[in-house]
């Protein structure tokens, strides 16, 4: 089962908001964005405990207004039960609302029924291991023992009268003098305290519940082969084994796991990130759909644009700052590629194979940043926050991330979709003069993306959201250092880096000798002016 829909209004930080996940929704954003109320709402509506007013407070309505109810809904792709909607509205006085729709048109209250088998698996920032542990009806060991039970019963019911005689032949064995003398105590005791009366009391030693076979699991952790409870193991470990739960969850009951997790890297190494976030794609190809907030690289790629949910907090019309979430639709982002190309036939396919094919761990950074400095290649990523620190700018400390494309080609499709999410993006790139044909034709292309009239060799040029580098950044620095003196800082990069330097590696020679003796090149100063603007 999936959602296909979500609308929250006057939760919290969001005064209203909708969005449309896909098998993953990875909600990402700057910290107090309201990537966490999201989930919440989702939790509220969804989780453990039944949405009422008894568990809200005047802090959880938008702006402490509790004039506007709490609206909070969900609408669900097809499912085998029918269910189209289910919705909480709460007024701060009035009587609460929470009621399910059918595709038949049906609306009725929602009951714990329906709302179990639509039930979220949540697993906050916490990590508390005692609680998902227990056996209640909302843990994640909970559920795992309650599917299980439930598949025996359904699969292996001709095996119960044999399991039940197994067990009562063990419990036999178990029941020694010593045993039996402290229940007999136990029972005349109770009765001596509760004379004439109906109660009495007794003990059943059971090695298994017959209301749920598997309830009697107990994880443990085994250390060289020595078993001890996880819960006195350390805050890491503990959430090691939590999360294995978790991905143990969502992998054997895929195909109708609903699941959310606040912040799935806690905790973990980057090739453990890589995998559990494979498992996530699993879990959503398979019909399952995993909720999760990060700040990590490694659970969002470019060529899957379409399970970010990019949370930011802004103004909205009427001036009053709230949570906002942009996405980028598919077919909206193949419509301005295809505006760009129109000679060129696209297919949304096609278009995300290309994304796959240009993107790398830097690129998913992109979606963490404030504003993105594009370039071309690796000698203005690493040479520009270096000049940047110099003038007095730390662009990680503002949110600032410079991206190589990699190549010419590659910057309109990035740009492009970066800019599709409303994140702030400066383009910088070479004007190539005198280079290729197909070098120039991109220059118009590039030109024309950004709004310019479009020339093959235009000047090169600082602009409030662009610069054309005149031939590329090598050439700018040779006019702007002389070519004496770059000549001879390229020599002392040779000499000092040993064998034949790369371009990014002399770039950041010559930005750190530069700087420190207080030297920025005057296009650079004038390009880093525009980039940290407001």
């Amino acid at each position: 089962m999936k959602i296909r829909r979500i609308v929250i209004e006057h939760f919290r930080s969001i005064k209203k908001l909708e969005i449309f996940p896909s098998g993953i929704c990875a909600l990402v954003g700057e910290n107090n964005a309201g990537k966490t109320n999201i989930l919440s709402a989702l939790h509220f509506l969804l989780g453990e405990t039944w949405p009422s007013k008894r568990s809200l407070e005047a802090s959880d309505y938008y702006q402490r207004d509790t004039s506007k109810p709490i609206f909070i809904g969900v609408e669900f792709e097809n499912n085998q039960y029918g269910v189209s909607k289910i919705w909480c509205k709460i007024p701060w006085k009035d009587r609460a609302e929470t009621k399910v729709a059918f595709r038949t048109g049906e609306i009725v209250y929602l009951s714990n029924d329906i709302r179990d088998k639509f039930g979220l698996v949540y697993l906050d920032a916490n990590r508390n291991l005692e609680y998902h542990l227990g056996h209640a009806r909302w843990t994640i060991f909970g559920r795992i023992t309650r599917r299980l039970d439930e598949n025996f019963r359904d699969a292996f019911a001709d095996k119960r009268q044999d399991l039940e005689e197994l067990f009562e032949e063990t419990l036999e064995i178990l029941r020694t003098p010593l045993y039996q003398s402290f229940e007999d105590a136990f029972v005349q005791g109770f009765a001596e305290q509760v004379r004439r009366t109906i109660y009495a009391v007794s003990i059943e030693f059971r090695a298994f519940d017959p209301l749920n076979y598997y309830r009697t699991l107990v994880p443990l952790l085994l250390e060289e082969g020595i078993p001890n409870n996880p819960s006195l193991s350390g805050q890491g470990m503990r959430n090691l084994i939590l999360l294995a739960l978790f991905r143990a969850y969502a992998k054997v009951f895929r195909e109708d796991a609903l699941v959310a997790i606040e912040e799935p890297e806690i905790f973990l190494h980057p090739h453990a990130q890589r995998s559990l976030y494979s498992l996530f794609r699993e879990i959503a190809n398979e019909g399952g759909q995993v909720f999760y907030s990060t700040h990590s690289g490694n659970f969002v790629d470019i060529e899957n644009f379409e399970d970010v949910c990019l949370v930011r907090k802004v103004r909205d019309e009427e001036g009053d700052v709230t949570t906002k979430v942009f996405q980028v639709p598919a077919d909206r982002l193949l419509a301005r590629r295809q505006s760009l190309y129109p000679s060129v036939a696209m297919t949304v396919a096609g278009m995300k194979k290309r994304y796959r094919n240009i993107s790398s761990l830097e690129h998913n950074e992109a979606f963490f940043a404030s504003k993105i400095v594009l370039v071309e290649g690796e000698t203005e990523r690493v040479a520009l926050p270096i000049y940047a620190r110099a003038l007095g700018y730390d662009f990680d400390a503002q949110g600032i991330s410079v991206i190589k494309a990699g190549s010419k080609n590659s910057l309109d499709a990035l740009y492009q979709l970066f800019t599709s999410f409303e994140i702030p993006v400066y383009l910088i790139f070479d004007n190539d003069r005198g280079g290729a044909d197909a070098q120039l034709e991109q220059n118009e292309r590039l030109l024309r993306m950004l709004g310019e009239p479009p020339e093959r060799e235009p000047s090169g040029t600082v602009q409030s959201h662009y610069a054309i580098l005149e031939g590329n950044f090598d050439k700018e620095m040779e006019r702007a250092l002389g070519e004496k003196e770059y000549r001879s800082l390229k020599k002392e990069a040779h000499q000092e880096l040993g064998g034949k330097a790369g371009k990014g590696l002399i770039a950041r020679y010559m930005a750190e000798r530069l700087t420190a003796e207080g030297r920025v090149p005057p296009f650079v100063r004038d390009i880093i002016r525009e980039i940290v603007q407001e």
